[in-house]
């Protein structure tokens, strides 16, 4: 008897050790999610699209060429009708993480804030204040679209989900921003339980 309970203290023990040694490298693949995720939006805000995009799946590449997407967020972000800034970016959320198949993946929600100044060679009139207000409205949501007048800026908040990809599981995480009018195409980089859970 007292050897049968050694055994199960011991099996007890090495159960336990293994269960805790999962959960800190959960906890340590999570953490380097959060340090990836962090760099490539301090990238983005400090305009550093061509390091930012090495944070993309590999795999877009071939959809949509990297250096296409680098113009397209510098003629975005040097458009001379509308100056923009990005900033107090912010992880909210990061789901565990899941193996489908041969690759990790891993749900995030973060948020931040645009200002968008609209450049105008004339004063602008409240109509035409209320009308691109509006548009604003419309693809953010109305609470989430303030006017400051004393500056005649747009204030967004936005928040985004995100997928975080991984071949280890561990480190040199890639993302994708999941936009809803880019799901049809996201599907081919994403598996359809992950996609569908977000």
């Amino acid at each position: 008897m007292k050897n049968i309970t050694s055994v199960l203290l011991i099996i007890m023990l090495f159960v336990s050790c293994t269960a805790t040694k999962k959960t800190v490298n959960e906890q340590k693949a999570i953490d380097s999610i959060k340090l990836d995720f962090t760099n490539y939006l301090s990238l983005i805000e400090n305009k550093d699209f061509e390091t930012a995009v090495e944070y993309m799946l590999p795999d877009f590449f071939e959809l949509v060429p990297k250096e296409q997407i680098v113009k397209a967020m510098v003629e975005t972000f040097n458009n001379p009708k509308m100056a923009f800034e990005i900033y107090d970016s912010e992880i909210l959320t990061v789901s565990d993480i899941e193996k489908v198949e041969e690759k990790f993946y891993s749900k995030l929600r973060y948020s931040s804030f645009m200002t968008i100044k609209v450049i105008r060679d004339y004063e602008p009139t409240e109509e035409s204040k209320n009308l691109t207000k509006g548009l604003f409205e419309t693809t953010f949501g109305a609470d989430n679209v303030s006017y400051d007048g004393k500056k005649d800026k747009f204030v967004v908040y936005a928040e985004k989900d995100v997928v975080a990809i991984s071949e280890n599981g561990a480190t040199l995480w890639k993302f994708l921003v999941i936009e809803e009018e880019q799901r049809s195409i996201l599907k081919n980089f994403i598996p359809k339980e992950i996609l569908d859970s977000i």
